[in-house]
């Protein structure tokens, strides 16, 4: 059984990787094409294509200014440890609003 769960271990570990790297690329792209990080993953969807399944994935998009690249962090929703319940985590897509001052805003 150990097998098993270390392969299923594995392949979550490589499909949060694989969500995370388009997530990058995407934030990337749109800083290539616009000269600025998008101010959320929201942005990404409706702008650059970005697909994800987010009643499965928990993503963090962190912004601390739109010249530098955001923190970007995925986390499955359904925890199989145990140790953590999705309820756990805020899902967080823009800046922290108490930094609105620092996008102009």
């Amino acid at each position: 059984m150990w097998g098993i769960s270390g392969l299923t271990s594995r392949t979550e570990r490589e499909r949060l990787a694989s969500v995370e790297n388009a997530v990058t690329r995407a934030a990337v792209q749109a800083y290539a094409i616009e000269g600025r990080y998008p101010p959320g993953i929201g942005y990404l969807q409706e702008n650059y294509g970005l697909s994800v399944d987010l009643d499965q994935y928990i993503v963090e998009y962190r912004v601390f200014a739109s010249n530098i690249m955001p923190s970007i962090t995925v986390l499955p929703r359904d925890f199989h440890s145990g140790a953590f319940a999705a309820s756990d985590f805020e899902v967080f897509d823009g800046m922290d609003p108490d930094m609105s001052w620092f996008n102009g805003e």
